[in-house]
């Protein structure tokens, strides 16, 4: 099993077609989407509290998009995130 910054390794891509057949057809997202995608999460679901909390799927977003600075990647290939990232980041796409 993969660590969770270790699926945003391109040595750790397995792209399975079934999985982008599923996704209609988006095999990979750029930054630039995430970015995008952290933008509109955020308009509507601004953070909150004291502690400006961010909710959860902002938080999400910022953990892809972080984990992709992190390896220096412009891009990822959607079957390397799990369902639950998969789930929010098309949600807000």
């Amino acid at each position: 099993m993969l660590r969770h910054f270790d699926r945003f390794n391109p040595i750790n891509w397995r792209v399975r077609a079934d999985e982008c057949c599923i996704l209609g057809g988006m095999e990979v997202i750029s930054i630039g989407q995430i970015e995008a995608a952290i933008n509109r999460a955020r308009q509507a679901a601004p953070a909150a509290g004291h502690e400006a909390t961010l909710s959860a799927d902002v938080a999400a977003l910022a953990n892809i998009y972080g984990s992709m600075i992190y390896h220096h990647q412009d891009e990822v290939a959607m079957a390397t995130l799990d369902a639950a990232d998969r789930h929010v980041l098309l949600r807000w796409i």
